[in-house]
């Protein structure tokens, strides 16, 4: 970098057409550098992009399975409930009828 700025300061004692050219120049280096940072950057935030995204199906996968397990489990227990108050309901309406008979 020193050496081009020694090549800009010896070409501006030339003429300003050379200074211009230099200054071009070094813009261009300049914008170049800046170019590839921001690529890399860029690579860098897509990569942990693809991580996050697979960290986020992997959760989303566990939860649905867990979700899917407590909804068999629940549909058990509704099941027995309903068994529990049909019998329940038998027994209550047997228990009228001898309550009226008596």
């Amino acid at each position: 970098m020193t050496e081009i700025l020694r090549l800009a300061d010896v070409a501006a004692s030339k003429n300003d057409r050379w200074l211009f050219l230099c200054a071009l120049l070094i813009l261009g280096v300049v914008v170049w550098f800046a170019v590839r940072w921001l690529i890399n950057k860029h690579e860098a935030l897509m990569t942990e992009h693809r991580s996050d995204q697979q960290q986020y199906t992997t959760s989303l996968i566990t939860i649905s399975t867990n979700v899917n397990a407590t909804n068999r489990e629940l549909a058990v227990v509704l099941a027995r409930n309903s068994a529990a108050l049909d019998d329940n309901s038998s027994e209550l309406r047997n228990c009228r009828e001898n309550h009226k008979r008596a």
